[in-house]
């Protein structure tokens, strides 16, 4: 019936980690502050994901070169996919240089779900470089969905530089046109209000539907904005 209370603990020696409901049964936004030390051990030893995942997100707030090299060994340890997509966000959120070499050294893993993460990290930094990079991935990565990540990315960073990778795009096939709409996001991205005839004309009868959902998609937030 109080709004705090103060709970002590009386313990045989000085601990090494502390968790508040670690099987994470209970929803909840929690803010939990303790020492550096009891993080960098839940991210390398918590047995459940969510944890893991709470401590990469606390630790990418430190933005050192530690942190970035504590999610990369994290990324690289981790066997769920979706926990190495969560930890590429993090290292993503970091925005440090060491944060940013992490990230290219991670896109070198073979699972494709893990590497469009890094590819949707990656997409928050600036310079030619990232674009180059991310252009690259757009033209030849052996995924769909990686590839439409990079070019989604791309139109995030406005990089009118790999326009000509993106016009490419608009006109492959893909499963369920994933590349393509990827390339109508790309394009808008960058465009603007500038890509408003091209998207009429995607959102028109006779293109394919995944096509026109995406443009017309495009053309609402445009129309509002």
């Amino acid at each position: 019936d109080k709004r705090e209370h103060t709970f002590r603990f009386k313990l045989p020696a000085e601990p090494i980690a502390a968790w508040i409901d670690p099987d994470h049964w209970v929803l909840k936004k929690l803010e939990f502050s303790k020492p550096a030390s009891f993080w960098k051990r839940q991210l390398s030893t918590d047995l459940h994901l969510a944890g893991r995942i709470e401590a990469g997100r606390e630790i990418s707030g430190w933005r050192t070169d530690e942190s970035a090299a504590l999610l990369e060994a994290a990324f690289h340890r981790e066997k769920f996919w979706g926990g190495r997509l969560e930890l590429a966000k993090a290292l993503g959120d970091a925005r440090t240089d060491a944060a940013y070499e992490a990230l290219k050294r991670c896109l070198k893993t073979a699972d494709h779900r893990s590497r469009r993460g890094v590819v949707e990290a990656l997409a928050g930094f600036q310079g030619s470089e990232p674009v180059r990079i991310l252009a690259g991935l757009a033209r030849k990565d052996p995924a769909y969905r990686v590839r439409a990540a990079a070019l989604r990315g791309l139109g995030r960073m406005r990089a009118s530089a790999a326009l000509p990778v993106i016009l490419k795009a608009l006109r492959e096939d893909s499963w369920a046109d994933v590349v393509r709409r990827g390339a109508v996001s790309a394009l808008a991205g960058i465009q603007g209000v500038r890509s408003i005839s091209r998207l009429k004309a995607l959102s028109s009868a006779g293109q394919p539907l995944p096509v026109r959902m995406e443009a017309l998609e495009w053309l609402g937030r445009l129309g509002s904005g």
